[in-house]
């Protein structure tokens, strides 16, 4: 199919449809494959509960290594946003702003809107004084203190491979917390860096018997709604600053 598409070809009827059957029978196979061996499908991370999260916050909150600072931040950062981890780490001072009570994130370009035609829309993220371990405005004012020369206008995130370090960190802090997770009932193998955005998501929908539409989860999320959903669909008043503080 993506061969078709580069070349500009029309793709014929018929082989859409028997391709449409292949891919059914094969994952019909796969699943019963898996079914009988008693693995799971999901090959992927898991997702990252909000109890997983709030514990590797507090973790890092109280480490006194100053590099887990920035952990903290990149990962309050990522599970407000619930963006994709290359948002997070080519964030820009240019990209903040201070807005009456909370922080304006301008999303340059995201997942569902590569065009960038979002960039003027901020992305509101609160304070948490119930909170403070997953507070991202107090991580992120940690790290700008630590690191006073992004006030300049420069990458938030001044190091060679941000996203490495914050996956190379976070895996170390499993680690080394094991018995803490494991207490969780976590496997400490089947979270990554990605974890947290799914994790994000999940808490977001149904974390709350009053939770955001489904509408404001996919704009923020960055999801597909559809071509005439998402020309007709935009965040309006509230839809973009729900906040849910954890006392």
């Amino acid at each position: 199919m993506h061969l078709y598409r580069g070349c500009g070809a029309t793709v014929p009827d018929t082989f859409q449809n028997e391709l449409a059957n292949l891919m059914m029978e094969t994952k019909w196979k796969v699943a019963k494959h898996n079914d009988n061996l008693g693995t799971k499908a999901d090959k992927g991370k898991s997702v990252m509960s909000f109890q997983v999260y709030e514990k590797v916050c507090s973790l890092m909150m109280e480490s006194e290594d100053d590099e887990y600072i920035f952990d903290q931040c990149f990962l309050t950062l990522d599970w407000n946003l619930i963006a994709q981890s290359d948002n997070v780490v080519h964030s820009h001072m240019n990209q903040l702003a201070w807005r009456d009570d909370s922080l304006f994130y301008y999303m340059l370009r995201s997942k569902g809107d590569q065009e960038g035609t979002l960039s003027t829309q901020p992305w509101h993220i609160y304070a948490n004084p119930y909170a403070l371990h997953i507070c991202h405005v107090l991580a992120l004012a940690r790290e700008i203190l630590a690191n006073p020369t992004v006030t300049r206008g420069s990458n938030l995130f001044k190091r060679l491979d941000p996203y490495q370090k914050f996956s190379n960190d976070l895996r170390k802090y499993l680690e080394d917390n094991e018995t803490a997770f494991n207490n969780l009932g976590l496997d400490i193998d089947e979270i990554g860096s990605h974890s947290s955005r799914k994790g994000a998501a999940i808490y977001c929908s149904t974390g709350s018997t009053i939770s955001p539409s489904m509408t404001s989860i996919c704009l923020r999320t960055g999801w597909s709604m559809g071509y005439v959903k998402e020309k007709y669909i935009n965040y309006k008043k509230a839809g973009n600053q729900y906040n849910m503080l954890v006392e």
